[in-house]
């Protein structure tokens, strides 16, 4: 497509393989003099070390627990729409998406009643995306599990979708606290958790609270 629309040959260049094979060649690679790079924790420390014995830049995305911050002079009704938005579009796997909805606990009970019907509007295999591959279909799938575990209710969802695919129904956890695993780990997948908030500084805190030992969140922030 890019031969298409124009580009000269060589200028974007799709090079397929595994990391340790391909990914390190190209970041030791001496013409190659800048590197982005959109991964987990773990292997951008080895893309680091690389990057900084040639000493050239690096930029990162390092993926998102990332948090919808929703306070009590918000519009309600847009603000549910789009929370949930954030944690369905492409069935949730994006390094940003909005998987933790912090909201001010005066309006708790009423945004939840708008957030479940905007919930129930996402179907799958109409406007919901399949898991991208069966080990990440089943890693969503234990989430569900942790989540009862730690004492999480399940607003909506929390099962395999019906049909065929590697569909997972939209997914809501209110009544969770931040530390618990379901609000710390990424998932990419459709399921969203709702933290209750108090004030701007509690929301703050929260939101830049995650481990950052994990494929979590490299704050990405959003509010309403």
């Amino acid at each position: 497509m890019a031969s298409e629309v124009g580009f000269p040959d060589g200028v974007i260049n799709i090079v397929l393989g595994t990391g340790k094979e391909m990914g390190e060649a190209i970041v030791s690679h001496p013409d190659v003099r800048k590197v982005a790079f959109t991964g987990s924790v773990v292997v951008w420390r080895a893309i680091g070390h690389i990057a900084a014995d040639r000493i050239i830049p690096l930029t990162l995305e390092l993926g998102g627990k990332s948090a919808n911050i929703v306070f009590d002079d918000a519009d309600l009704d847009t603000a549910a729409t789009e929370a949930v938005k954030g944690f369905t579009l492409n069935a949730g796997q994006g390094c940003s998406a909005g998987t933790r909805v912090l909201l001010q606990r005066s309006v708790y009970d009423a945004f939840l009643d708008k957030l479940k019907k905007s919930v129930e509007a996402i179907v799958p295999d109409e406007n919901l995306d399949p898991i991208i591959t069966p080990a990440q279909f089943q890693r969503v799938q234990k989430s569900f599990k942790v989540a009862e575990e730690d004492g999480a209710r399940c607003l909506h969802g929390g099962a395999v979708a019906e049909g065929d695919g590697f569909y997972i129904q939209p997914t809501v956890y209110a009544d969770v606290s931040n530390d618990m695993r379901i609000a710390q780990e990424e998932l990419f997948g459709p399921v969203g958790v709702v933290i209750p908030v108090d004030t701007e500084e509690d929301a703050i805190r929260i939101a830049n609270d995650s481990d950052s030992d994990s494929d979590s969140d490299y704050g990405l922030i959003g509010t309403a």
